[in-house]
């Protein structure tokens, strides 16, 4: 509902696009440590899906300032 109310009333795409990336990694985040349990699980298996979380949203970021 953020994401939708941030689409709403901001009219800079850049700045948007930066907030959505940033939200996405902070529910990524909380998926892979408590929907998925890996908080616990191997450190090499909770890096891989640590770095997916971070680099798609920094394309995100990337795409939205070319």
């Amino acid at each position: 509902m953020f994401n939708t109310f941030l689409g709403e009333k901001l009219s800079s795409v850049q700045l948007l696009s930066v907030l959505v990336a940033f939200t996405v990694m902070y529910k990524g985040l909380i998926v892979i440590d408590h929907f998925m349990e890996l908080k616990y699980a191997h450190k090499y298996l909770r890096l891989l899906m640590r770095l997916y979380v971070f680099i798609f949203p920094s394309l995100i970021i990337v795409i939205a300032f070319l």
